[in-house]
């Protein structure tokens, strides 16, 4: 025999300090459940895959990061001519120095609220060596000039961000930006400017870093 469903509903009333730390519970382990997922799917958005078994960056001896690191101008051409770096249809190695830098902007929707984004001077010869990277938005920067291409992710985020906005890479140095980019969902969101910042406006000598494509994992490290 079945029982009514008016007797669980009076025990329920009956019973009401039990119920309600019934479902505290069951909401509390929901709640936390929830939270761990969504704390996860933004550890892996965060830490994406940047690399590539058929790429490589070559940074100073004992740097950890491009912005810690400085090479001469004059070996990216040895590490660009080094045995295994992967050439194109014309026999030109692919690669090219990149220089790494720090821009605080203001973020939009907040008085006040400053954070960093990472610019990258590059060449033409960089999109070749990071193929992943389209325009979906505007066009490229133009090389030699003060335009800029930002990722999809922070594009409209900071002040001056925006396609055909401008912001200021350093004081009395602002650039435009022309388009925006997406890099297959990538951690690739920084902003490549069109051409090496100057060192007049960044402090550094040189390069930081140098990427290049390889035949081989063992080629360069």
């Amino acid at each position: 025999m079945l029982i009514p469903v008016t007797y669980n509903l009076r025990s329920l009333l009956v019973r009401k300090a039990t119920t309600i730390a019934t479902a505290l519970g069951i909401g509390l382990v929901v709640f936390v459940l929830s939270s761990s997922l969504m704390l996860g799917k933004g550890i892996r958005n965060t830490l994406v895959s940047n690399g590539s078994d058929s790429r490589a960056i070559v940074l100073r001896k004992g740097s950890d990061t491009e912005l810690a690191s400085g090479i001469d101008a004059n070996l990216v051409g040895l590490v660009l001519a080094g045995p295994g770096v992967k050439r194109d249809e014309d026999a030109q190695a692919v690669g090219a120095p990149d220089v790494v830098v720090v821009a605080s902007l203001d973020k939009m929707g907040g008085e006040g609220y400053v954070s960093n984004i990472l610019i990258r001077g590059v060449q033409p010869a960089a999109f070749k060596v990071r193929p992943e990277v389209r325009i979906i938005e505007g066009r490229r920067a133009q090389p030699g000039t003060d335009e800029v291409i930002v990722g999809k992710g922070i594009a409209g985020r900071f002040q001056g961000t925006g396609l055909g906005q401008s912001f200021e890479m350093k004081k009395n140095r602002p650039v435009k930006v022309v388009g925006i980019f997406e890099a297959n969902r990538s951690s690739v969101r920084c902003a490549p400017a069109s051409k090496p910042p100057s060192s007049g406006s960044t402090g550094r000598r040189g390069p930081t870093s140098t990427s290049s494509g390889q035949r081989s994992a063992r080629v360069i490290s």
